[in-house]
């Protein structure tokens, strides 16, 4: 086996024996959920200051109802689908750069997916640039079956990249010939 000193060099050399995600795989559940709602609270605070901060000087300049729709929809379109997918996905490379087991980094991106479908976000940016947003999380039994739709689909495309890093890497490891 080795000297003393084999064993601590041998021992020290491995990943899953030093870092956090392999000793608290379920960070990796909860790491995401809990980033998507950190950044949206963010991004919302972001998002009502520079309303705030452009009302200022922006007061006695119209939006055009059409700019203003197009807006609400890009507000929407990043809060209920871009930034979900993007943490999902990140945890999901995350996961796979530790090389935590597969089940953890799915079970964070479905649980996320899952959240994220169930939220109710509308901004609406007013012409007279008096800007509102809200937010809700809420279920209905009969809008259920869509919501788990959308969560699944929102989690289809976050898992594209991780399954196609273990695609490659396993064919990687597959002998040539």
């Amino acid at each position: 086996m080795g000297t003393d000193r084999e064993l601590i060099e041998r021992f020290a050399c491995r990943r899953e024996l030093l870092s956090w995600s392999h000793r608290w795989p379920v960070g990796f559940v909860l790491a995401p959920l809990l980033s998507f709602v950190g950044l949206a609270v963010a991004d919302i605070m972001a998002l009502v200051f520079l309303v705030k901060e452009a009302a200022k000087f922006l007061h006695h300049v119209p939006i055009p109802a059409a700019v203003a729709a197009d807006l609400n929809t890009l507000l929407g379109t990043f809060f209920v689908w871009v930034l979900p997918i993007a943490v999902a996905a990140m945890f999901g490379l995350l996961a796979y750069r530790q090389r935590l087991a597969l089940r953890w980094s799915v079970a964070g991106i479905v649980l996320l997916c899952v959240f994220s479908a169930l939220l109710n976000v509308s901004c609406t940016l007013m012409p007279d640039w008096r800007g509102r947003a809200t937010a809700g999380i809420g279920i209905s039994l009969s809008s259920l079956p869509a919501d788990l739709f959308w969560a699944g689909s929102k989690a289809a495309l976050a898992l594209i990249p991780l399954i196609w890093l273990q695609l490659r890497s396993v064919r990687d490891r597959l002998p040539v010939g």
